[in-house]
């Protein structure tokens, strides 16, 4: 509490010397007593008085202050938002040499932010930031040379950048390195070298690096295969909301693989993975409401899952929705909609197993309109149970084949439900070089 009081009468006496000079015309003061106003420090927030001070410090010639105002300008922060006037700073800045200033104006070209949208400009601007050693700057240079944005292709080019990065510590750059390792792009492929870096970016806390992290420990790739550690990192993924994560978690709990098995953790994320739109999720939620699997039966929740994941076109989900169709499960019977979810099976995404029964259960109609509308009987053994498609695995782009289970005998035709999902999948992505806000350089009083 004394240190507390004792800094507070610090800062207010500081700010009051600056203001002093600043009102004389120190430029240096000027940009102080503005970030003073800015941060609320020896004196009460105010963004317009900031941005007043930053102003005068800037048509003196202040880089930082011309930074900041350019930041201020764009964000609509003490005054009318303008990203031309703010280009027009960074730009002031950007000339003088100021590293802050040269990455705010790259990612103004790129954006398309107060002038027209100029790659070749923003590459030029990276480029200067990321000489002058901008890790940001150099992680979005490795990008752009890894995809020809702005610049010829030159995937050593990216390596390099990505690695300069990445020294330094970016978070992104480490994931993205650890990319190129693993796909051997830009260098030879060695997947130690890719672990160590997706270990690197896992280990502050990137969702992504930590979901690929899990997948080499779930494969043994690059690393002894060690299924608790595949857990564990799928689990800090997943946590953060990564959607493939939260996917794979779930289908360890179901397999109880690197875990204890429990359908209801099962149940849980799927769900997570299912509410951000994935086609396969909702099928398998949809299955596990249809069969009771980690919940109490609900077909009105069956048939609801089902229907999102039919309307992405995925043929299992279709064949089963056609199935509640035909025979009134957790809706009315309605021979029409069954047949129409039958043939879009037969169209949809899904194996060759489920093509085959979808048209084994559209051979069953009549072709005439009375049998169309009839209610069809089928034999309590006549439908094989077939399990959902599995996550694509990294080396696999193409669905495989589903797995046949012995036929059950049951009074009323079982869904269609999963199987063990053999391997989780890797998604082999980069982070984008479009940043979403400018950067601001300050001076932090002590």
């Amino acid at each position: 509490m004394a240190y507390q009081k004792l800094k507070e009468a610090n800062d207010k006496f500081a700010f009051e010397e600056f203001k002093k000079e600043a009102d004389r015309g120190h430029r240096i003061c000027q940009f102080q007593i503005a970030m003073m106003y800015e941060n609320g420090i020896g004196t009460e927030k105010n963004p317009e008085k900031a941005f007043e001070y930053y102003e005068k410090a800037a048509n003196q010639g202040c880089t930082i202050s011309q930074n900041a105002l350019g930041c201020m300008y764009e964000t609509g922060t003490g005054t009318e938002k303008n990203p031309e006037k703010a280009l027009e700073y960074f730009q002031k800045s950007a000339d003088q040499g100021h590293v802050t200033a040269q990455f705010n104006l790259g990612l103004m070209y790129e954006n398309g932010t107060g002038t027209a949208k100029n790659l070749e400009k923003a590459f030029e601007y990276y480029e200067k930031a990321a000489n002058q050693e901008d890790a940001t700057a150099q992680s979005i240079l490795g990008c752009m040379y890894r995809d020809g944005t702005g610049t010829a292709q030159n995937k050593e080019k990216a390596l390099e950048y990505y690695q300069k990065s990445a020294d330094q510590g970016h978070v992104t750059a480490q994931f993205n390195l650890g990319l190129m390792y693993e796909n051997g792009t830009g260098t030879a492929k060695n997947l130690e070298k890719a672990f160590e870096y997706f270990q690197k970016s896992a280990d502050q806390g990137y969702a992504r690096a930590q979901f690929n992290l899990g997948w080499m420990y779930d494969s043994g790739t690059g690393t002894a295969k060690n299924l608790e550690k595949a857990f564990e990192y799928f689990q800090k993924s997943a946590d953060q909301g990564y959607a493939r994560a939260q996917f794979n978690l779930g289908w360890m709990y179901d397999s109880g693989t690197g875990t204890a098995k429990n359908l209801e953790k099962a149940l849980e994320y799927y769900q997570k993975f299912a509410d951000q739109g994935y086609a396969r999720a909702q099928f398998i939620l949809g299955w596990m409401y249809d069969s009771g699997t980690g919940t109490a039966k609900n077909l009105e929740k069956a048939l609801e899952y089902y229907q999102k994941s039919a309307d992405q076109g995925y043929a299992g989900a279709q064949l089963n929705l056609g199935r509640m169709y035909r025979d009134g499960n957790g809706t009315e019977k309605n021979p029409e909609k069954a047949l129409e979810y039958f043939q879009k099976a037969v169209q949809g995404y899904g194996c060759a197993t489920i093509k085959k029964l979808a048209k084994t259960e559209i051979e069953k109609y009549s072709v005439s309109k009375s049998a169309i509308s009839s209610v069809i009987q089928i034999s309590e053994n006549a439908i094989q149970i077939i399990q959902p498609i599995q996550p694509i695995d990294k080396n696999n782009q193409k669905q495989p084949q589903l797995k046949k289970k012995k036929q059950q005998q049951q009074q009323s035709q079982p869904p269609i439900q999963p199987i063990a999902v053999k391997r989780p999948f890797i998604l082999d992505v980069s982070e984008s070089s479009a940043f979403s806000s400018v950067k601001k350089q300050t001076i932090q009083i002590d």
